[in-house]
């Protein structure tokens, strides 16, 4: 697209632009002072320069950093790599770092790295043809042009004639449009000095200049401030009450605003457009679009843009800023809605009338555009056109009347002071600077080639020079101005006219007065009862043919006594008496009533009406605070609200408020605990209680403060109630469910409970010895008052003690046994607390010496689980007694060695062992002779005799060395004979529960059986025998035959005896046997044994019967 040749700047020096905008200003001089940016000292450049508005715009981007000490260095040379990260800065790009560097030249260590690979991959930027970026060479003008082109995202392709001579063909396009554009110049002679560097002052203005014409940035909310001027104002928000107003406020889409009948307001705008409000009006606020552009201080302002009001009635005076964005168009920028039809302003001042008989728009200076029942007309400076009625399309335009230049001469102050507005506020249009050689960079240079302090700038006027205010819009302004001043000259020469004619007679004025406004407007409510009535005309009147019938009735129809007046132009009516309250008034003015200047009279009659307001309010005001005071964990938004409209008061000191204190005009922040005071006074003056809220403010959450029992405490109680001590009193969160109690992965089952600031955790059962438990309390379990909840999740383990256990040793162990003999040992475990049996543990028994020295091996033994008919918790195990042990007071014990869950036990008994005897037999030789009889016996221990008579000794009885009795009968028989020889007979005791009365040997029952038998021969010896024997997994027996006269031993089961002699019938030794003990355990003894003697008669030749057993052999 091709640039209008009008948008193009011609290029002057800054002096000179600041003459033409002295011709519109008064002059005045500024004191040299340096700018304070973002609060910063910047002392590089003056407030009055003109690089501080666009340094303050950008910083308020975070488009811009200033140089150490606050300074940025506006006449010295942008580098590449400082400009692309401002680019980078103002299009609010996320940096980025890539894998390997795009330039070989800017590596990561490089401070504007990341930027300058943001930039490249973004396409704001390229390298060189030899692949580099060259960071610190100056950013050229070329260069300038296709960043900007590349920044605003835009087409702004050329299509026109050349606008410089010197520009490459890659930045021709980008040159000619942000020259045509006015952010870039060129010299007097056309030329753009393409390779020339930038400065920083020039780059902060383009770069500030680009965000006001590209749709990127520009397009903003437009703001708009309501700001009373006299009499009553109120604002209605969408859903809400009309409230008065008192100061300025802020509007939003959606907002009415209405005058009372002597109230007056005005809408003001950053660009400096304003729309006047008379009395009686109402408007609403329907569009708010607005265009960023840069205030004189640097600030950002917004300009109208779109700007949509829906007039529903009375007048409306506006104010339109021109935009030079917009020259060559009639752009519609105002669009005002009026119930028969809209207006659409171009500009620039303009008034529009909604009455009940006329919708009327006219055009001080600009232009504008009228629409109604699908007809359009244009109005241009100084013409009127008006709608008068639904339906109906606009009356063809007239010059403005009489009346209608009367009310501009009225309001001419305002007129003046918007103008002025307009003008101090106007944004800058891009303005082309001719090109300028800027310092090198990093040269610590200021303007004036020296170095170190601020340079010695000139006295300059207040206004910046270099701002443009373009001639159209100071043209536009001077139109408006100059219409004024014609306005003002034609009233004035009525004026004149009337002094020299007291009923002066103006031929051309045949227009009848028509009604402005009413004072109270149509339907208004609430009015006084004791109201003064205006009617105000367009013109001045007097009283006309119909005057004594003006009237005001009431809702019965009873006219109302009042005193007329005319002043002007306003009939003033007032009541003799109070009116009544609540009730409905009806004003008419017969046709004819009034006339004006020139005769005409007014056509038709006029009425209105109004209704007076309720009985006086004598009842205070109710106010209320949102939310109410009370604990809160968060910054608080207080809203206060009274019961009828009025004013509400409010103290945050504690002190009581007051009318001359703080006036309520919206919601309190607070962010610390706060006690709140507040009382309203209605529109009666009534005034309420004052109230009082205390806000206290807790944003501090829950923490654990202790544990009972402590973290990794151990030996803690099986029953023990575990309790959680907190920072302050807490109650249940939303997480409370979520605490734990956990052995591994085991959630036991308990009651949690909460009390102050104690949480309890009661197991439904005791816990189990020896273990470890977790407590988990989640985030959010808990929380305070004020609903802070616990932040993070906090845990802590404890390990129960082990159980102490007892060991009984039980069962029939006798008090005394015999060495060599085995005892079989029970002994019970149990919880010692509960006496609850343990099964399914191991116990360990051994036979001690009375000082505690192990005698045999120990021997493990299971306690039973109780399962298969076991008994639970009981153990069992036999032992045997050393064969070798002497005599004396030994102890049974029995260990258990604990685990993770019980701690052990050791329990003994004492155990009487008594050593095997060796019983001897003292012989009487007088008493035998060859043939011995058996019937009588001898035997002695020590010097104690035993004697028996008869050859069976089961009544035999022996006394061990402490001289208690052990009865043996039944169980031990003992013998020893050798009369021919003079032995001893010997023979050891043994215990035996397998002992029976001595039966002959009986070969078919004695299985598995040693006994003893003579060797036939003369002179021979005893040998023993086997029954039968064990030979591999086969019994075989050894097939003897029944033998009498013989000693017998009986074997219950097979044992560790070692080697045999095997004797044939005949005596002979036939060689050595071994007896199996396949399946017999290790060091266990089977030590029971059975004598038997086969016969009660012996031959002579048992003379030499010689038997001697003397030990068992492991």
């Amino acid at each position: 697209m091709q640039y209008s040749a009008s948008k193009r700047w011609v290029v002057v020096i800054a002096w000179v632009l600041a003459l033409v905008v002295i011709l519109f200003w008064t002059p005045t001089i500024a004191k040299v002072t340096y700018a304070a940016v973002g609060g910063k000292p910047v002392f590089d450049f003056p407030a009055f320069s003109q690089h501080y508005r666009y340094v303050r715009f950008l910083i308020d981007r975070g488009a811009v950093e200033e140089y150490p000490g606050g300074t940025f260095k506006p006449v010295q040379t942008i580098t590449r790599a400082e400009a692309v990260k401002m680019a980078v800065m103002l299009a609010n790009l996320s940096t980025r770092i890539p894998d390997r560097p795009t330039f070989p030249d800017v590596q990561p260590d490089h401070r504007l790295y990341p930027y300058v690979e943001t930039a490249a991959a973004a396409g704001l930027v390229d390298g060189y043809p030899d692949g580099t970026f060259r960071p610190q060479e100056p950013l050229s003008r070329a260069e300038t042009a296709l960043l900007l082109h590349r920044l605003s995202g835009e087409n702004r392709s050329w299509t026109g004639p050349a606008l410089t001579r010197d520009v490459s063909s890659w930045a021709m396009a980008s040159a000619n449009t942000f020259v045509d554009a006015g952010l870039l110049g060129v010299d007097e002679d056309g030329l753009f000095h393409a390779n020339w560097g930038m400065s920083r002052g020039e780059f902060y203005r383009v770069l500030a200049l680009l965000t006001t014409i590209s749709d990127k940035w520009r397009r903003v909310p437009l703001k708009a401030e309501l700001v009373p001027q006299q009499g009553e104002t109120y604002v209605k928000r969408p859903g809400g009450e009309k409230e008065g107003v008192t100061g300025p406020v802020l509007l939003e889409v959606g907002d009415t605003v209405v005058t009372g009948g002597n109230g007056r307001a005005e809408i003001q705008f950053e660009d400096g457009t304003a729309l006047l409000l008379g009395n009686g009006t109402e408007l609403e606020v329907v569009k708010l679009d607005g265009s960023i552009f840069i205030l004189p201080d640097g600030r950002a302002g917004s300009a109208v843009e779109g700007l949509e009001i829906n007039l529903l009635r009375g007048q409306v005076f506006g104010g339109l800023a021109p935009r030079s964005l917009y020259r060559g168009t009639m752009s519609q920028r105002v669009k005002i809605s009026m119930p028969w039809g809209e207006v659409g302003i171009g500009g620039t001042f303009w008034m529009n009338q909604v009455t009940p008989a006329n919708q009327i728009t006219n055009i001080l200076s600009g232009a504008a555009q009228i629409s109604a029942a699908g007809g359009k007309l244009d109005l241009a400076t100084g013409q009127q056109a008006r709608v008068t009625a639904a339906g109906v399309t606009p009356a063809p335009p007239t010059p403005v009347p009489f009346e209608e230049k009367m009310a501009w001469v009225v309001h001419k102050a305002w007129v003046l002071e918007t103008v002025r507005g307009i003008k101090e506020q106007a944004p800058e249009m891009p303005k082309a600077l001719p090109p300028v050689a800027p310092l090198p960079p990093g040269e610590d240079k200021d303007e004036a080639g020296g170095a170190g302090e601020p340079p010695e700038l000139p006295v300059m006027p207040a206004v910046q020079a270099e701002v443009e205010k373009p001639a159209d819009l100071l043209a536009q302004l001077e139109e408006v101005l100059q219409q004024l001043r014609e306005m003002e000259r034609a009233v004035e020469k009525a004026t004149e006219r009337r002094a020299a004619d007291p009923d002066p007679v103006i031929p051309a004025d045949i227009t009848p007065p028509g009604v402005s406004f009413t004072g109270p407007v149509d339907n208004e409510e609430g009015v006084a009862v004791n109201p003064i009535i205006e009617v105000v005309f367009g013109e001045k009147v007097g009283e006309g043919s119909t005057y004594p019938g003006i009237v005001v009735k009431d809702n019965n129809n009873e006219a109302v006594t009042v005193i007329r007046s005319i002043t002007d132009n306003i009939l003033t009516l007032v009541p003799v008496n109070n009116l009544a309250h609540g009730t409905t008034y009806t004003v008419t003015i017969p046709a004819g009533a009034v006339r004006d200047l020139a005769g005409n009279e007014l056509v038709g009659d006029y009425t209105f009406s109004f209704i007076t307001g309720p009985e006086p309010d004598t009842t205070p005001p109710v106010v209320s605070a949102g939310p109410v005071g009370g604990l809160y964990n968060t910054e608080l938004e207080v809203i206060l609200e009274a019961s009828e409209p009025g004013a509400i008061y409010y103290t945050t000191d504690g002190s009581d408020p007051t009318t001359s204190g703080t006036l309520y005009t919206g919601p309190i922040n607070t962010g610390e605990t706060t006690t709140m005071k507040f009382m309203a006074v209605d529109r009666a003056g009534n005034q309420s209680a004052v109230y009082t809220e205390t806000y206290t403010i807790d944003t501090t959450p829950p923490r654990v403060d202790s544990t009972d029992p402590a973290g990794d405490e151990v030996d803690v109680a099986k029953d023990k109630t575990i309790t959680v001590t907190f920072s302050e009193e807490v109650q249940a969160g939303e997480n409370f469910n979520g605490i734990t109690l956990q052995a591994g992965e085991t959630v036991v089952a308990a009651t949690y409970g909460l009390n102050g600031n104690a949480l309890t955790i009661n197991p439904d059962s005791d816990l189990d010895y020896g273990t470890t438990y977790t407590v988990t309390i989640p985030a959010g379990a808990v929380q305070d008052s004020a609903g802070n909840a616990l932040a993070d999740l906090y845990a802590f383990s404890l390990t129960t003690a082990r159980g102490q256990t007892a060991l009984t040793i039980a069962g029939s162990i006798p008090d005394t046994v015999l060495a060599g003999s085995e005892v079989q040992l029970e002994a019970v475990l149990r919880d010692s607390l509960s006496e609850e049996l343990l099964g399914g543990r191991q116990v360990t028994f051994e036979l001690l010496t009375a000082e505690g020295s192990a005698l045999t091996p120990s021997v493990q033994a299971a306690v039973y689980t109780g399962a298969s008919g076991e008994e639970l918790g009981v153990a069992r195990a036999n032992i045997a007694v050393p064969v070798d042990l002497a005599s004396g007071e030994y102890l049974i014990q029995a260990a258990y060695v604990g685990g993770a869950d019980y701690l052990g036990t050791v329990s003994t008994k004492t155990l009487m062992v008594v050593a095997p005897y060796i019983l001897k037999e003292t012989f009487d030789t007088a008493n035998y002779g060859s043939n011995v009889n058996v019937e009588n016996w001898a035997y002695s221990l020590g010097n104690q005799r035993l004697q028996k008579a008869g050859p069976n000794v089961s009544g035999l009885k022996v006394y061990p060395v402490h001289d208690a009795p052990v009865d043996i009968s039944d169980r031990v028989i003992a013998f020893g004979l050798n009369h021919n020889y003079g032995y001893e007979g010997e023979a050891l005791l043994y215990r035996s529960g397998l002992v029976g009365s001595p039966t002959e040997f009986d070969a078919s029952t004695a299985q598995n059986s040693i006994y003893l038998k003579k060797s036939p021969k003369p002179g021979g010896g005893w040998a023993f025998y086997l029954a039968k024997r064990v030979d591999g997994t086969e019994t075989v027996s050894l097939g003897f035959m029944r033998v009498v006269n013989r000693v017998q031993i009986v074997v219950d089961k097979p044992h560790n005896l070692a080697r045999l002699q095997e004797v044939d019938a005949n005596g002979n030794v036939l060689g050595e046997i071994t007896l199996d003990i396949t399946g017999i355990p290790v060091n266990q003894v089977y030590p029971r044994w059975t004598f038997a003697i086969g016969s009660t008669s012996f031959t002579a030749w048992l003379d030499d019967i010689y038997v001697k057993i003397l030990s068992i052999e492991p």
